[in-house]
């Protein structure tokens, strides 16, 4: 399992990119707007699923606040293709302990089997066979990626305020 490198630095372009859309960044796991969307998914899939269920999808530790867990993919990031690098489905809060190729190769199972408890088995085989084909999708454009920001930013609003009305 290969891991994507954090891109370290902004250019003065991210920078302005990222303001643009009042989001700050400490770290680019990816540049431009790819970075933007992949931080906004990361930020609501921690917040979903500490809110839902509190825990690493893998292992079951508590958290104890949202931005202690990480967004872990099922199928890998550094190989599941474009089509499952922001599927939600494929995306959970995971600690990053088990979030760590290195330290935990043996997450998968108790991460498929959580799976299976959230979602049900249905669920779980879509998504393999959905790695396993290596469906395939074209990368978005820039006005895709702003699109997709802009929802996603709305949908994390909606998140947050469910949260504080209950």
């Amino acid at each position: 399992m290969r891991r994507t490198k954090w891109k370290k630095g902004a250019t003065a372009k991210d920078k302005a990119l990222a303001e643009e859309y009042g989001v700050k960044l400490t770290y680019w796991r990816y540049k431009g707007r790819k970075g933007i969307y992949w931080h906004l998914v990361s930020q609501y899939i921690r917040k979903r699923d500490f809110y839902k269920y509190g825990t690493c999808i893998s292992c079951g530790k508590k958290f104890d606040k949202w931005e202690q867990s990480q967004a872990g993919h099922y199928a890998p990031a550094g190989n599941c293709g474009f089509a499952l690098l922001f599927d939600e489905r494929n995306i959970n809060g995971e600690c990053a302990a088990c979030n760590n190729p290195v330290f935990s190769s043996g997450k998968l199972i108790p991460y498929r089997a959580n799976l299976v408890k959230r979602y049900g088995e249905r669920h779980v085989k879509k998504l393999d066979k959905e790695y396993s084909e290596k469906v395939t999708m074209k990368e978005w454009s820039q006005g895709e990626y702003d699109k997709e920001i802009k929802k996603l930013i709305r949908k994390i609003k909606k998140l947050d305020e469910a949260l504080h009305n209950n």
